[in-house]
């Protein structure tokens, strides 16, 4: 027969000072070196995401002109409200502003109480997405367009993209740009 002994044992259920400043330190020097890459991998997202949202704007575009046989423009916003497209039409000009797409009942290249708006996009204001070409982007009623593209860019990040739109209206995301085109995009960021 076994006899067990209830008697109080002394065990400690605590941390020492110095296994507590240990963990602290260990954690303050995680958190530091993990704070900025995660910032990052925000920014990169922010681009991934802002390209993805814009091209698939620019493929209803296209669609929408070739299914109702109208001209399809897009155009950056003149401010936040995106009530009406922006009268700076110059090479290179950031749409922080956001992006109207409308169909232009006729064909007046403005944004008309007569033509039907067909999406707006709000884009994010850390990112910058520069139209490379002058004026506003046009899809004709087969879905063509003239050659142009996006740079899409955030000034704490690598993480870059270029939508291309093709004569055919049809777009190529691109994930690398050329050093030219990069340094266009960064002079754009806010």
């Amino acid at each position: 027969m076994t006899v067990y002994s209830l008697s109080k044992t002394n065990t400690h259920c605590g941390f020492t000072l110095l296994e507590l400043l240990i963990a602290i330190t260990v954690a303050v020097i995680s958190f530091s070196v993990a704070v900025p890459s995660f910032a990052s991998m925000i920014q990169s997202t922010r681009v991934k995401s802002t390209s993805l949202s814009l091209s698939n704007g620019l493929l209803v575009a296209r669609n929408h002109a070739i299914n109702s046989g109208t001209l399809v423009i897009v155009c950056h916003a003149s401010d936040a409200t995106q009530t009406k497209c922006s009268d700076q039409r110059n090479r290179n000009t950031n749409w922080r502003n956001g992006v109207i797409i409308f169909a232009d009942r006729n064909a007046n290249n403005e944004l008309d109480t007569g033509d039907e708006i067909i999406s707006k996009m709000t884009l994010n204001q850390d990112v910058a997405v520069v139209f490379n070409q002058n004026g506003r982007l046009r899809f004709f009623n087969d879905g063509s367009a003239r050659s142009a593209g996006f740079y899409i860019c955030h000034k704490t990040t690598t993480q870059q993209r270029h939508i291309r739109i093709l004569h055919t209206g049809r777009t190529r995301t691109i994930e690398k740009m050329s050093r030219k085109q990069s340094q266009t995009c960064l002079n754009h960021t806010l």
